[in-house]
């Protein structure tokens, strides 16, 4: 049964063999594999969440089925004391934003990530975040971040700062970073430091 079961899920046979081919296409398997349970059960939650918060919200905003974060919203719910939880971005699926990313980075061998990522970066995004409809915003405004804030967000703080850190700290510094992601405003340690928050459309 445990043989059969690798088999599947490690098409290449990595419990039997160590080439890094080998693992490197079954690592690719098993991500694309939980990051698609990780996507739907995701969208059940985020459709519970908003039933709740639709039943029990008392605020003068009419919430629609799928909430539009338009300017006015935005200035009163971004923040986060006052941002319901349904429109913040939860653990769940930004972990599954990230093995998506991962995975595009792999298959692509990071050129055709990049590429994509200049094209939308414009629209506060990443290829990963597109996927499940994440949207990187400002803390202070709401504002979806601008080409040059995803820059310095994506490359100078998730791409340099973040590992050099965790290198020096052996991987602390990462460890903490993913952590934070489960506290009540979902702001990982990069999220404070750029002054973002991560928002689901």
């Amino acid at each position: 049964m445990l043989k059969a079961l690798s088999s599947f899920l490690l098409p290449t046979g990595f419990l039997n063999s160590t080439s890094p081919a080998s693992i490197l296409v079954d690592l690719t398997n098993l991500s694309v594999i939980v990051g698609v349970v990780l996507f739907f059960m995701s969208l059940k939650t985020s459709e519970l969440n908003l039933d709740n918060y639709i039943k029990s919200s008392h605020s003068e905003f009419q919430i629609s089925k799928k909430p539009q974060l338009s300017r006015q919203s935005l200035d009163t719910n971004v923040r986060i004391g006052n941002m319901s939880t349904n429109e913040i971005a939860s653990p769940a699926v930004r972990l599954g934003s990230y093995l998506l990313e991962a995975l595009f980075t792999v298959i692509t061998l990071g050129i055709g990530w990049l590429i994509w990522s200049f094209i939308i970066w414009g629209k506060g995004t990443t290829p990963g975040h597109q996927i499940v409809n994440l949207y990187v915003v400002s803390e202070k405004t709401g504002a979806p971040f601008t080409w040059g804030q995803m820059f310095i967000r994506e490359i100078l703080v998730k791409g340099l700062l973040i590992p050099l850190l965790s290198v020096v700290s052996f991987g602390i510094v990462f460890l903490v970073d993913s952590l934070m992601v489960v506290r009540d405003d979902r702001k990982t340690l990069h999220d404070r430091i750029c002054g973002s928050i991560v928002v689901q459309r």
